[in-house]
């Protein structure tokens, strides 16, 4: 267990210089808010679809992509049930704070860029699917229910737009099509039908600098000079205590009790998902709380002071999962790759 707890603080390393190069940038004013919004939007409009699709698309067995279909389902409960914790703890604070922002903050977790950083380097390449594969149905959620939450509304032409064409969903189902073999095309030189070998290694580049630049734009948001008005403090200790503490504990003590009582899973699988369920509000809650005309001031604090926080309680929360599965026989042994 001790050597976990060594190798999620050796991936947090290059994490954390990152983040400090992003926040020194915008903090000597090298980098403003239209640049840090730039920067968020290509990695969410480009280089992290671009890394779905070359991931999905170029996996050697489709049939891989099937066999663990419960995360998509875990993906759903997850988010659905952080988003209930968030609105109940709400509820219950009496807070000033804007509560759709709020209850967004609380239900949406940094579930694929630090996630990338910390599991590539510690469980490897089948922990990299898994992140994958629990993308697809979070931007279906993201699009549609999240979109729902901000924006009070999902009336119009405007919600097929958010659902069908936005960049997450039409990654996921491009790499599908190609790795089905539905789209005749191959990453490698050897498939049926054209082969677009030429690509594989530019597509990889480009999705390999998903996870450094989404980690610079984080430190970004993390130099923001965030205005502090009244009852912010209380605030943002309500958003740490939800994301990084209530929902997480509840959450986890739900996978643990629905494993023992016979649903499937794998380890990896379940160790993927303590490792989202424990992250820090999604590093785009800014962006999407500008967009939306919601608190965006309450979201950049939100980021800040949970990613912060998060450095050290979320490694302690998987590790306490996994010594959880230990004691309750579900885990025999921790592995890595």
């Amino acid at each position: 267990m001790i050597e976990l707890f060594i190798a999620f603080f050796r991936s947090l390393a290059p994490v954390f210089v990152l983040m400090m190069i992003g926040m020194g940038l915008r903090r000597i004013g090298v980098v403003g808010t239209r640049g840090t919004n730039i920067l968020s939007k290509a990695v969410i409009l480009f280089f992290f679809p671009v890394l779905v699709f070359h991931r999905l698309a170029s996996t050697a067995d489709p049939n891989q992509l099937l066999e663990n279909w419960i995360i998509h389902v875990w993906a759903f409960v997850i988010l659905i049930g952080s988003g209930l914790i968030g609105y109940l703890l709400l509820k219950a604070s009496r807070t000033s704070a804007d509560a759709r922002t709020f209850v967004f903050l609380v239900a949406f977790p940094n579930w694929i860029y630090l996630p990338l950083a910390l599991a590539g380097p510690i469980w490897g390449d089948e922990a990299v699917r898994l992140l994958i594969l629990f993308n697809i149905p979070t931007q279906f959620i993201l699009w549609t229910v999240a979109i729902w939450v901000l924006h009070g509304t999902m009336k119009g032409a405007h919600a097929i737009r958010y659902m069908l064409l936005n960049p997450g969903i039409l990654s996921a189902a491009a790499g599908l099509l190609v790795a089905f073999q539905i789209v005749p095309i191959h990453l490698t030189t050897e498939g049926v039908g054209w082969s677009v070998a030429g690509l594989n290694p530019i597509l990889h580049f480009i999705g390999g600098l998903t996870v450094p630049l989404s980690v610079v734009a984080l430190g970004l948001y993390l130099g923001e000079r965030v205005p502090v008005r009244e009852g912010a403090l209380g605030e943002v200790m309500l958003v740490i205590a939800g994301r990084l503490f209530i929902a997480p504990v509840i959450l986890i003590g739900l996978v643990l009790a629905a494993t023992k009582l016979g649903v499937p899973s794998t380890q990896m699988v379940r160790w993927v998902l303590y490792l989202i369920i424990a992250m820090p509000v999604a590093v785009s809650a800014p962006l999407f709380a500008e967009m939306f005309k919601r608190d965006r001031h309450l979201a950049a604090r939100g980021v800040v002071a949970t990613t912060l926080v998060g450095l050290i309680s979320s490694p302690v929360l998987v590790v306490g999962a996994i010594q959880c599965e230990i004691w309750m026989g579900i885990a025999t042994a921790v592995t890595g790759p």
